[in-house]
């Protein structure tokens, strides 16, 4: 009998966390079957900075070549290595309008995201997991110890459909 490969959708933001994030993702497929879609998005305000439209235009695309780029080089050491094939997208604008178109056209089993430092103010921000906690009636893991991962548990919380944390020891 062959084991259900889940879809998986790995929200990733290119910063300080993305490495704990990764060694999740890959630690997670080697337990399970997977088909694994990373995306991020990228605010405008991050990457237009001037007011002319032309200038813009050569920005918007200047970055989307580079954030393409920058996926493909921090994907790949870990997963091209390791025998793991991901597919990676990305998007510039609003990201909790393309999260819900992402996660509406590939209809993942599990949305992964990382885990946030927490931050004195907190009243700033996307507020990027209560969004995915309203909005997605999946499971949705927040990676945080690779090493901890244990296939029973995330099968178990896949089965009966809930939201899950990652919070488990091996």
């Amino acid at each position: 009998m062959k084991a259900h490969t889940y879809n998986v959708l790995v929200l990733l933001d290119l910063k300080d966390n993305s490495e704990k994030l990764l060694k999740y993702t890959l630690a997670l497929s080697k337990t399970m079957p997977l088909n694994i879609e990373f995306f991020s998005v990228r605010n405008p305000t991050e990457v237009i900075d001037t007011d002319s439209q032309l200038s813009a235009m050569r920005n918007i695309n200047t970055n989307c070549i580079a954030l393409r780029n920058e996926l493909e080089q921090t994907l790949s050491p870990f997963f091209k290595n390791n025998g793991v094939k991901v597919k990676s997208t990305f998007a510039l604008g609003n990201a909790k309008n393309h999260i819900e178109k992402r996660i509406s056209a590939c209809l993942p089993d599990i949305v992964i995201i990382g885990e946030r430092k927490s931050k004195t103010l907190s009243f700033m921000g996307d507020h990027i997991t209560d969004f995915l906690l309203r909005n997605y009636e999946g499971m949705l893991l927040v990676a945080s110890n690779p090493e901890s991962i244990n296939s029973l548990e995330v099968l178990r919380a896949a089965n009966t459909n809930n939201i899950y944390a990652n919070s488990m020891t091996a």
